[in-house]
């Protein structure tokens, strides 16, 4: 240990070797205490957790006690984030560079290994794609059968094999038929194994070193081995002892979607006609085209008869099985599925309706107030619970529900049921058959159909287990809901109550040694909260703690200007009072701004308010939703005096350094929404343990969000700005001084809109 330490400090020191491959290297102590921290976590298999400001040099810290560590022990590390950005930044710049400055300074660590791990359904399947191309009449529509089209070229180009690879989105319907899955992977047997995509990215994972990872990817495997046992040499990623958690603040939300469960009309959808549909178009016969996986293995029976050596009533009988048995059990499920999720689209809407905004959830006001209605309802692509419903009894006690929502769900469940058994009796069919002729076994081409039905055929068992556990609603561990989306589609959902027990049984206690990091996981300097989420606040072996401070001189790098004329945010003149301050503010800092908001309809009301003004004064406005959120931001840097309107996303994870983002605007303290079902659960369960549930769950996620989008501004030690709130609260409400407390020290101005307006003006670069 004492080698590695000292290691540590040769590494980091003024004449170590990053200092030789890093323009204008500083040498930060923060930096050091970091990264021995780390290796003192792992070295006496103790979890740890650190908050580092931006501008500490984080991630490189962790990165020299991975790899020290790795070196030193053999074993992997495994290091997670939550964004593609901080995952490009850590595989295309941070890691190259301590792998090229350690090349002569130590030539033994400087050989260490890494992976970035992908999901398995981000590489395309070769053997899958063949077998479209071989019979595509049964098994794409026209509008797949041109996509096709589109992907052939890059294929064939294609170094990794993976979909971010590919120039253009693929249509979703046809990469879930050309992607690699577990359930359709004949391994050895695959024709194709030796050029597998997928495979060939596995090695890589089990010959690296270092695995970076992704929250998402992480919790996959987890919930993989609560299956199978931690200890599992093969799950979704190679076994594995230490874990770096970075922007580690998302933890809990991301726990509690992989160790929950959640069934779509979607993907129920999807899965009958990934097995059989008619499609009706110009280009087709009058009467339609039959297409999908029951159609091929049709016609592939036909096609191999003679060489299966299958007698006629052998033949007609798996034929007759098809068009007698399955394809009318596709139909049922089908219109047993519509039915029901057409009854609960409008079972939620006509709740929505009759309750009011209280449906729609209401922004947290403070301790015993609740302000008004949160507006979230459209995030424009991202998940958000706070258009969902809770099903509580007292919903679930409905006439309507209890009439007919419930009637048809179980009408559904038995559908999906009683086709996954016919698929598996189709499959054990086909294999009798084979088992009766010369050849003994199946030809190539139906073996493969055979294990994609067998997949289906469990995929459709566990929908149906799925639905039928959140329509019964008993288990009082989680959080059942459901809510609408765009295309009608609907989600049902059971989300754990509390993920904290869960995390510690599933990643803690398994674990040597998990480190959690992120620049915004204390409240004050107090990491207790962030504890609590994830299963550290048990009293025996606690956790080590860091908090790192930010190396920025903020009191000379920003204003904070707080107009106080505007109206409170529960009154409905503040929309407009905002947007007004809003014109004046945005041109004194010439554009160059972020707006922040926590409503998405006040968003899109704001921008009806001030577009036309700020245009007319030469200041371009972007909207989240306009376009994906990477095209956003590369039209925001690259127009001059920009202004970029954003949502829940763009709190974090976002980084324009420089002179282009000179402003953040705070629309609204950003409390959650208590009516959004999980945080509505999980305030009620601590106000019957007799806690305050605004001081200790609500108020400190509102300030680690707020400190998130306050961090937005200062990226890099010469920027300058201005953070504007707009939410008045923070200075005449008790609890504001907690928001700002939990900031640096500043510039601050606060009074009336013209005065803070004139404030920026001298501030302003």
């Amino acid at each position: 240990m004492e080698d590695l330490l000292q290691n540590v400090d040769a590494i980091f020191s003024y004449g170590g070797p990053l200092a030789s491959h890093i323009d204008g290297y500083e040498v930060r102590p923060e930096q050091i205490q970091m990264a021995t921290t780390i290796l003192s976590a792992f070295n006496h298999r103790r979890h740890a957790v650190i908050e580092s400001a931006t501008g500490t040099g984080k991630s490189m810290a962790y990165l020299v006690a991975a790899v020290l560590w790795s070196k030193a022990t053999g074993r992997k590390v495994v290091v997670s984030t939550n964004t593609i950005n901080l995952q490009e930044q850590l595989v295309t710049k941070d890691i190259p560079t301590l792998r090229s400055a350690l090349e002569g300074f130590a030539p033994g660590e400087a050989d260490f290994s890494f992976a970035l791990v992908k999901g398995r359904s981000n590489y395309i399947c070769r053997r899958r794609l063949k077998k479209l191309l071989e019979d595509p009449d049964s098994l794409l529509n026209s509008q797949e059968y041109k996509a096709l089209a589109e992907i052939l070229p890059w294929v064939g180009e294609a170094r990794e094999g993976c979909r971010s690879e590919f120039p253009l989105e693929p249509l979703p319907e046809l990469w879930e038929k050309i992607c690699s899955e577990p359930d359709t992977c004949l391994r050895v047997k695959c024709p194709d194994a030796q050029n597998c995509f997928f495979m060939k990215a596995r090695s890589r994972a089990y010959a690296a070193d270092i695995l970076v990872v992704n929250h998402h990817l992480l919790f996959a495997d987890v919930g993989v081995r609560r299956q199978l046992g931690f200890d599992a040499e093969r799950a979704v990623l190679p076994r594995y002892s230490h874990v770096i958690f970075d922007e580690a603040h998302n933890v809990p939300e991301v726990a509690g979607d992989y160790l929950g469960y959640s069934v779509t009309r979607l993907q129920v959808t999807r899965l009958l006609s990934h097995l059989y549909r008619r499609e009706r178009t110009p280009a087709s016969r009058p009467d339609g085209r039959d297409i999908g996986m029951l159609m091929a293995i049709r016609s592939a029976i036909y096609k191999a008869g003679s060489g299966l050596d299958l007698d006629d009533q052998t033949r007609d009988g798996l034929r007759d099985r098809i068009d007698g048995t399955l394809v009318p059990g596709v139909l049922r499920a089908r219109e047993a599925a519509d039915a029901f999720f057409e009854a609960l689209t409008s079972f939620l809407g006509d709740l929505k309706r009759d309750r009011g905004s209280s449906c729609y959830g209401e922004e947290g006001g403070g301790p015993g107030k609740r302000s008004e209605p949160s507006e979230r309802q459209e995030d424009r692509g991202q998940d958000s619970r706070e258009s969902a419903v809770r099903l509580k009894p007292e919903v679930r006690s409905l006439g309507l529900w209890r009439d007919v929502i419930a009637i048809e769900a179980e009408r559904t469940v038995n559908a999906l049921s009683d086709l996954s058994r016919a698929l598996s009796d189709l499959a054990h069919a086909l294999e009798l058959a084979a088992a009766g002729s010369k050849l003994k076994e199946l030809p190539g081409d139906i073996e493969e159909l055979k294990v994609e039905i067998e997949a289906i055929s469990s995929r459709l068992s566990n929908l149906g287990a799925t639905l039928r556990f959140i329509m019964d609603g008993q288990d009082e561990s989680f959080v059942f809901w459901a809510e609408t989306g765009p295309r009608r589609n609907v989600r049902l959902a059971a989300t754990p109550l509390d993920v904290a027990p869960l995390i510690r049984e599933n990643l803690l206690e398994p674990l040597d040694s998990v480190i959690f990091t992120s620049a915004t996981l204390a409240v004050g300097d107090n990491l207790s909260f962030f504890e609590d989420q994830v299963g550290l606040d048990y009293q025996q072996d606690r956790p080590l703690e860091l908090v790192i401070g930010s190396p920025f001189n903020f009191d000379q790098r920003v204003l904070m200007g707080i107009p106080t004329d505007l109206p409170s945010p529960d009154d409905e003149d503040f929309v407009a009072g905002a947007a007004a301050a809003l014109v004046k503010i945005l041109n004194a800092t010439r554009g160059r701004a972020f707006v922040l908001f926590t409503s998405y309809k006040m968003m899109e009301r704001v921008d009806e308010l001030i577009r036309q003004d700020l245009n007319a004064a030469g200041l371009a406005v972007f909207r989240q939703g306009e376009a994906p959120r990477h095209r956003l931001l590369a039209q925001f840097r690259a127009t001059h005096g920009a202004v970029l309107l954003g949502a829940d996303s763009f709190w974090e994870g976002v980084d324009v350094p420089g002179d282009a983002l000179s402003c953040v605007v705070l629309a609204r303290l950003p409390f959650q929404v208590p009516s959004d079902p999980v945080v509505e659960a999980r305030l009620e369960a601590m106000a019957s343990r007799g806690e305050n549930a605004f001081a200790r769950y609500s108020l400190p996620q509102a300030v680690i969000k707020f400190r998130q989008g306050f961090g937005r501004l200062i990226r890099t030690k010469t920027d300058r700005g201005v953070v504007i709130v707009l939410d008045r609260r923070i200075i005449y409400k008790g609890y504001g001084r907690a928001f700002l407390a939990s900031l640096p020290e500043c510039r601050r101005v606060k009074g009336e809109t013209d005065l803070v307006v004139e404030a920026i003006r001298q501030w302003m670069p």
